[in-house]
């Protein structure tokens, strides 16, 4: 077993630690006061009650934590977790016994002085009995830390493990371009390169920032509003290569200076959806962006009706990656009629520092 656990403990340990000791040396000395009094004078009571503290803290640091850290992750079963706390707070709470006991060789009174003491309501009580009712007294204690303790450790971990799983989920959303994209861009460039060898050129630079972008977006859950922009019409322009973009585009995004950075992909991942579920995808698609009652607010709009059969596989996406990354402060929405199919995508703005120019409306 690694001892490393004695010194990597969490960040508030030795604060929460220090408050529940300090709390637990009042209650000991509280409870000492009330029943030594006749047996011992302040002074021994208070120096008993600190050595009690100091053999808890050493009992729960270092063999509560050891024993925990040596089986963390490893026991599977509920009935196995249980038994291995009932055997770790059996084995402290002796050791901790064992520790109180010591100290008893500087006492003004026995052993058996003690424990008539502390029984005393118990009529004839046998020398073994209040043994275990000693021993039960140190041991609910002992439970009730090592509860406490497994709970806010689970916890931790549960919060680690749930960052991790969201992190792995968003990496796997961002890499969702659809394969048929890819390989009718691979298709275009294999056509052109026997035909115009210089736009051939050209399609493989759209591709390579498009891919570039995809790629690195595994490493930034956010872009900026001018690398989606920049992304989206590579995409567009690739689409219009393969025959399968929109005849009119128009672009027109007010203010961005205030506009968030964006989950990855989310413009393109829009665009797709709308495209991907139209009956006639060369229809023409508008994008325009403003601030509407303190929300950055894009509207993307397709002049086509939808197929009857929707794949919301994009649309989904984004939405997760939405609540991911704004929780309940941003949203995406379809409205879709007989004529027409539109996204409206609501995030929050952001405090401005310094203004840019806006990016002047364009057409591709």
């Amino acid at each position: 077993m690694e001892w490393n656990y004695l010194t990597q403990t969490g960040k508030r340990y030795w604060q929460y630690l220090g408050i529940s000791f300090v709390i637990l040396f009042i209650y000991l000395a509280y409870s000492s006061f009330t029943t030594l009094n006749e047996l011992a004078g302040k002074p021994y009571i208070v120096a008993q009650t600190l050595i009690s503290v100091i053999n808890f803290f050493i009992t729960f640091h270092v063999i509560v934590r050891g024993m925990y850290k040596a089986k963390e992750g490893k026991i599977r079963t509920i009935k196995m977790q249980v038994l291995w706390l009932l055997l770790i707070t059996t084995i402290t709470t002796l050791s901790y016994m064992l520790l109180d006991l010591m100290f008893m060789v500087f006492a003004p009174y026995t052993l058996e002085q003690l424990l008539a003491t502390l029984f005393k309501d118990i009529e004839q009580p046998s020398y073994p009995i209040l043994i275990v009712l000693s021993f039960l007294s140190y041991w609910s204690v002992m439970v009730i830390w090592v509860l406490v303790y497994v709970i806010v450790v689970s916890g931790r971990n549960y919060k680690k493990l749930k960052e991790v799983i969201e992190k792995q989920e968003l990496k796997i959303l961002i890499n969702q371009i659809n394969p048929d994209f890819l390989y009718n861009t691979m298709d275009v460039i294999k056509k052109m390169i026997d035909v115009d060898a210089e736009q051939a050129a050209d399609v493989v630079t759209q591709a390579s920032e498009l891919f570039r972008y995809n790629l690195t977006a595994s490493n930034s859950n956010t872009g900026q509003i001018e690398q989606e922009l920049a992304s989206l019409t590579n995409y567009l322009g690739l689409l219009k290569l393969q025959g399968r973009a929109p005849d009119k585009i128009y672009i027109n995004l007010e203010q961005q200076e205030h506009l968030v950075e964006l989950p990855t992909m989310t413009l393109i991942f829009m665009a797709s959806h709308i495209l991907k579920n139209a009956l006639y995808p060369h229809h023409a698609l508008s994008m325009t962006g403003n601030i509407i009652d303190g929300s950055y607010q894009i509207v993307l709009l397709h002049s086509s009706a939808k197929k009857r059969k929707l794949d919301v596989e994009y649309f989904r996406n984004i939405q997760r990656r939405l609540a991911f990354i704004f929780n309940q402060n941003a949203q995406l929405i379809s409205i879709k009629d007989k004529t027409s199919h539109k996204l409206i995508l609501t995030v929050p703005i952001k405090v401005q520092e310094t203004i840019h120019p806006q990016i002047l409306p364009s057409v591709i």
